[in-house]
């Protein structure tokens, strides 16, 4: 519909402005005048043209000057009314100015103003600033060619104002160019030369032609600083036949990062239901972790942390599991902001009450930690973090453990959320293996 719109419009305008040139013919135009010759009406020297109208049908004689202006206005009407029908804002602009063209050459300087006014105010509502630029040039040679060059340089200024704007130095570069070359041809010369100026400094500063511009990173360390963001996630299983079982759970992560400081704090809390446990497990059993790790990096390679986590788990008879680390920690690698390998090793105390122990304190307790963090494959999220616990008094109560999960994405902030957890208990709380193997499955939604 556009386009068929626009090219009634174009052919409008040639329709009209064809007929103004008509009526300029001296041959047309003197028609009336006694003494001069029409081949095209038959009108012979001497001839007196008020007897020849007298003696012939006006339809048989060529229109006079007059008639062919009133139709050149006509079609050029008729073609500001399709204009006004046209929704994209940048080809509605662009037919308005050039329908005003039309009537400054018919002399109507009057509805030439009104229709540039407009077309005005439907390049406000364009957004793409090259579109905008180019517009504004063409509309402020319109108003130099109407003789008001205040009006044309006040519209020129603005148009290069938009065109710097513009991110990529070439594009940038060619519309102020394109800009300055309507300025130009109509002799001014001052702002002509103040926006080829910033149109070669912008060919300087942009990337030699060919040439990919590179878009300039943030450094990694010291850190952009980020706000408080985090993901949450609901995952869990559900089973039902000789009996039901069922396992949700919800889990948040949530952290901040200054120019040389980070916190995470990680809550996790999962419901597990099995109807056929006997005493002393109750159907409905409970495990709870609460972990919150601060971290200094004091280079771009050396860091420096402290966590503490808290941990109860009633079908395990852990009724509290508690722990306190702090050490130095090294960056292995970082790409970005949130993309990270690191290591961490230090020295803390632990303390356990559970079925097997009684008011247990390890101390000192070595910890080691590997962070493996949000790695992009293609469109897949990988984060794995591997824990390792040895009391130096007794090496062979160590404990382990693995938790990787892949997200997914599905649509705005959501995923699709997979994860693995493996635990590993040296000396484990009476009655339960060594290893815990656990695959949750869910949606994560991240903010």
């Amino acid at each position: 519909m556009r386009k068929r719109n626009l090219a009634a419009v174009a052919l409008l305008i040639s329709l009209g402005l064809g007929e103004a040139v008509r009526a300029q013919n001296p041959q047309t135009f003197l028609l009336l005048q006694s003494g001069n010759t029409c081949p095209e009406c038959g009108l012979d020297a001497g001839s007196d043209a008020g007897e020849l109208v007298g003696d012939r049908d006006l339809r048989q004689i060529d229109i006079t000057g007059l008639e062919q202006v009133q139709i050149s206005d006509r079609l050029l009407q008729q073609a500001e009314d399709i204009a006004d029908t046209i929704a994209d804002p940048p080809g509605k602009a662009r037919v308005l100015s050039e329908i005003a063209l039309k009537y400054a050459e018919l002399g109507e300087f009057s509805r030439s103003a009104d229709l540039l006014l407009r077309a005005l105010e439907v390049v406000n509502f364009i957004v793409d600033s090259r579109q905008k630029a180019i517009l504004l040039g063409s509309i402020a040679a319109q108003y130099a060619r109407l003789g008001q060059s205040a009006e044309a340089s006040e519209l020129f200024s603005q148009a290069a104002e938009i065109a710097n704007k513009i991110e990529e130095g070439q594009v940038r570069a060619s519309v102020l160019a394109e800009i300055a070359l309507k300025s130009t041809s109509l002799r001014l010369s001052e702002v002509s030369e103040q926006i080829l100026s910033q149109s070669e400094r912008a060919i300087s500063e942009s990337p030699v032609a060919g040439q990919p511009e590179v878009e300039e990173k943030p450094p990694l360390f010291p850190f952009e600083p980020i706000p408080w963001t985090g993901r949450i996630r609901l995952l869990g299983r559900f089973f039902s036949g000789n009996k039901t079982t069922s396992v949700f759970t919800v889990a948040s992560d949530i952290e901040r990062k200054w120019r040389r400081n980070q916190i995470d704090i990680n809550l996790r809390a999962t419901n597990n239901f099995d109807d056929s446990r006997s005493s002393p497990n109750q159907d409905n059993e409970f495990e709870g972790r609460f972990q919150v790790e601060y971290r200094h990096h004091a280079t771009a390679r050396w860091q420096y942390f402290v966590n503490s986590s808290a941990r109860r788990n009633t079908l395990d008879d852990i009724d509290i599991r508690t722990s306190f680390y702090t050490g130095p920690g090294l960056n292995i690698w970082r790409a970005g902001n949130s993309q990270s390998f690191d290591m961490q090793l230090g020295l803390g105390i632990r303390f356990e009450e559970s079925n097997r122990r009684n008011d247990d304190l390890d101390f000192p307790v070595a910890q080691y930690k590997v962070r493996y963090k949000d790695l992009y494959f293609d469109n897949v999220k990988f984060r794995n973090f591997y824990t390792l616990e040895v009391p130096l008094v007794n090496l062979e109560d160590y404990y382990m453990e693995l938790n990787s999960s892949v997200a997914v994405p599905i649509s705005g902030g959501w995923s699709f959320n997979n994860a693995l957890r493996i635990q590993y208990a040296a000396e484990p709380s009476r009655n339960n293996p060594n290893v815990e193997v656990k695959m949750e499955t869910g949606l994560e939604y991240q903010f």
